[in-house]
């Protein structure tokens, strides 16, 4: 194993908890080793402060994967650490349902993303991502590893994870696995379900205010974007639920815009329906597919489901009618991939949030959202001020939201905290 020696600098921000040390914090060689290769970190006095995986050709040419030099990185150590992640998601009991099992950094697992998804059928799919070079290398043997890991559950009475069928999805197309010099490719599935049977597919997801109750929705797990099913809002729906104003006779329209397949709209449709509400609903994507699943998971809660196939961002000024909607949801994709991108994109976020204000009717909610993890919170409120002179609108902001607790946060680590999220109110328009 190679040993790398940290600066000064890099080893004060190291030992303060970040995992990450940059090519320019290393002063030893770093061209010796292959992408993904275990690396020992040592400092200026020969202490080894942690072992890790290297990449000579990124700039975070050090992911750190245990802070000693004790444990042996294997097929055994990889089961350990799911084992405790489930412990931290059944500790927030958040295991009943569809769950994020491993989020990268904040589990001691850089690089790599699992989402759990139980299904009615008594079936749970794990869909992984795998983002780095060094998850793509030490994760070769993923089946072998998840049968250790499922043993360990049964083991240690995790029996949420032992009572289903599994099939684990394995995700290498990433646009991120390009920053690390690896190839992006088709996923592999291994276990009881297909490729084709994950394409389209039913799965159980808490309902985000009652967590005895649980909402089904439709969806691609194979070849849908990311792990298939966005479970970082969680909590941000609860946030409007919580807050969505007294039910009127008259029918709630819902605009949900960037809706994929429909997780805001089919949520607040069935908790209104549920107090007896009409709800009309209106969802907006560049998609047709993912329009397609929204319009089947929205349908059993409103009354009407209008599908719109739209390029949001080019279009929304001209074809999104003003003072239309109840409730508004602005949740659009990273429009920030990277710093470079930083001026355009925050453009971007403003004239979509414009749009939607506009679209609020005079008392109407809205809750906005970004999950660009170059744009701050401060740089959020900004763009929500703008976006409210520009639209004429006067709004009140009730409250700010985040990824939900399956998404955990690590202080030391900025970068993993990446969504925010604001609910509004609209007052009136300006005059």
């Amino acid at each position: 194993m190679e040993s790398w020696d940290i600066s000064p600098r890099g080893e004060k921000r190291f030992n303060e908890g970040h995992p990450w040390v940059f090519s320019n914090e290393i002063t030893s060689p770093i061209k010796k080793i292959q992408p993904g290769d275990l690396v020992k970190l040592t400092n200026s006095k020969g202490r080894t402060l942690a072992v890790g995986y290297g990449n000579p050709h990124s700039l975070i040419a050090f992911r750190c994967l245990q802070r000693s030099e004790s444990a042996t990185i294997d097929s055994a150590w990889f089961a350990a650490q799911l084992v405790k992640a489930a412990r931290v998601r059944d500790q927030l009991q958040l295991t009943k349902y569809s769950h994020r099992l491993v989020f990268s950094e904040a589990d001691q697992l850089p690089g790599l993303v699992i989402d759990c998804f139980k299904t009615p059928q008594s079936q749970q799919i794990f869909v992984i991502e795998i983002l780095t070079a060094g998850m793509d290398r030490w994760l070769e043997n993923l089946p072998q590893i998840f049968e250790i890991f499922l043993k360990s559950c049964t083991e240690h009475s995790f029996n949420y994870y032992a009572w289903a069928k599994t099939t684990l999805v394995v995700k290498r197309d990433n646009s991120f696995r390009k920053m690390e010099n690896i190839d992006v490719r088709e996923a592999e599935v291994f276990g009881e379900l297909t490729a084709e049977q994950l394409k389209s597919i039913s799965i159980i997801t808490a309902q985000s205010l009652h967590p005895r109750d649980y909402v089904i929705f439709h969806t691609d797990l194979f070849e849908g974007q990311k792990t298939g099913f966005f479970l970082d809002q969680r909590s941000n729906v609860e946030l409007l639920l919580k807050n969505l104003p007294k039910i009127s006779p008259a029918p709630i329209r819902v605009l949900d815009l960037f809706c994929y397949v429909g997780q805001w709209s089919t949520q607040i449709a069935k908790h209104l329906k549920d107090q007896g509400a009409t709800v009309e609903v209106t969802a907006v994507d560049s998609s047709q597919k993912a329009l397609d699943f929204c319009a089947k998971n929205v349908a059993p809660y409103a009354d009407r489901v209008t599908p719109l196939k739209m390029d949001i961002v080019d279009k929304c000024l001209e074809l999104i009618p003003p003072q239309t909607y109840d409730i508004v949801v602005c949740d659009p994709p990273a429009l920030i991939k990277a710093k470079k991108d930083f001026d355009a994109g925050k453009f971007a976020y403003t004239k979509v949030n414009s749009a939607a204000m506009r679209a609020l009717k005079p008392g109407g909610m809205m809750i906005s959202c970004s999950c660009s993890q170059h744009l701050s919170d401060v740089d959020l409120t900004e763009v929500l001020t703008a976006s409210a002179l520009k639209s004429h609108k006067k709004m009140l902001w009730l409250a700010k939201g985040q990824q939900a607790a399956d998404h955990p946060m690590l202080m030391e680590f900025p970068q993993g905290t990446y969504l925010n999220s604001w609910l509004g109110l609209a007052k009136a328009d300006l005059e």
